[in-house]
């Protein structure tokens, strides 16, 4: 919770964390209870003054545990950690931002068989309700979530491991929904920038290559629209991918399949989402031990990649003869994987180094680091900010 006065926060943090402590430290029975904390003294009645405290902020999570950081992204300074004071026998795996963005949910499990799966919700710009349920999932694994973009549904999900399958959740209605109970695959999702595209990635380690499964999501992941590289009939293993502003290019970091190249090159290219054709101007970069990880902006005609190395590579994509513009050096970046996130104004971007303790600040226009933001681990970025 973000407010200018210091010393409010501080005792709405030490009121509500307690009673959250409390209620999680039970060992839950009934999958639709639900727990609710209230920031007493404090007036959220109105929204707008509470939306823009929230304006220019940024969560950055370390990727594992219950502490996650907000960021200023004007001063690039770390306002506050927060730690959501889970009990000791629960783990936290990954953190989610809502489809409205009003609500943080942390994904979590018992550290002791029988291995429960549990989300937490913090609510953000509401009431400061804390909501938490049983889903009756057991030894999740890894989760990868997205949020459903569904206006009607604001609390609704998607949750994928490779050890229970693919679930539709409702954190509000406290709901869960099997769609898919294929378990077996390393899965991964995407987002349209406008929201109507959803992209799941599927490895299938027969061939070493991934096919990619089209959604809209108005309609959710129970109809795929269509598929690229069925069969591998393209060659490749995609790692990462970014749709354009306008959803005709899918950008792609990806490694040729069947393990060819392995320890030699990585590449980046695009399908073109109304030829579904992949594009024969592919981009040579160094191999990477992890994958390169890819964003886009729009108002630049820009993608951007960072692999392992302490390189930011700047792609000309306004025309689909691709070219490296610009290679800026993350001076201090101990090698390991790299997360990038594209500021509102597509003028900075911000570029997570979890191996050394810091997220870089990289102007866009000048093609130069402005700074670095020390803080620890740092992994999953997002605005929270609408």
């Amino acid at each position: 919770m973000i407010m200018k006065n210091n010393i409010v926060k501080n005792i709405i943090l030490y009121l509500i964390f307690p009673i959250i402590f409390i209620l999680l430290s039970c060992d839950i029975t009934d999958s639709n209870k639900k727990n609710q904390a209230d920031s007493t003294g404090v007036d959220t009645t109105n929204h707008e003054i509470i939306e823009k405290v929230f304006d220019n902020k940024m969560v950055v999570y370390r990727n594992h545990g219950p502490k996650f950081y907000i960021v200023d992204t004007e001063s690039y300074q770390v306002i506050q950690e927060v730690n959501l004071p889970v009990p000791p026998n629960l783990n936290v795996y990954d953190i989610l931002l809502s489809t409205n963005k009003d609500y943080i949910i942390y994904c979590c499990a018992k550290n002791y068989a029988p291995f429960d799966n549990y989300f937490v919700s913090y609510d953000i710009l509401g009431d400061s309700i804390f909501t938490h349920f049983k889903t009756g999932l057991d030894s999740i694994g890894a989760p990868r979530m997205i949020p459903a973009f569904k206006p009607a549904a604001p609390g609704l999900f998607y949750l994928y491991t490779h050890k229970v399958g693919l679930y539709e959740i409702d954190f509000l209605e406290e709901t869960i929904r099997t769609i898919s109970t294929e378990k077996q695959y390393p899965k991964e999702l995407y987002y349209s920038k406008d929201k109507k595209w959803i992209a799941l990635y599927k490895y299938l380690p027969q061939n070493d290559h991934t096919e990619l499964q089209l959604y809209r999501s108005e309609i959710g992941l129970d109809n795929v629209q269509y598929i690229l590289n069925i069969n591998d009939q393209d060659s490749i293993n995609v790692k990462d991918m970014v749709f354009s502003e306008d959803n005709k290019y899918l950008f792609i970091s990806f490694l040729l399949s069947q393990r060819r190249a392995v320890f030699e090159t990585a590449f980046f290219g695009s399908y073109n989402l109304e030829t579904k054709e992949l594009t024969e101007h592919r981009i040579i970069l160094p191999w990477s031990t992890n994958p390169y990880y890819i964003a886009y902006n729009s108002k630049r005609n820009e993608c951007y990649m960072v692999g392992r190395q302490n390189k930011f590579y700047v792609i000309d994509v306004s025309s689909e003869q691709y070219t490296i513009k610009e290679i800026i050096e993350l001076s201090g970046k101990i090698d390991g994987p790299s997360e990038i996130l594209i500021h509102p104004n597509e003028d900075i971007a911000f570029v997570s180094c979890a191996n050394s303790d810091f997220v870089v600040v990289v102007d866009l226009i000048k093609n130069t680091v402005i700074t670095k933001i020390e803080l620890g681990h740092p992994v999953e970025m997002f605005f929270m900010y609408k």
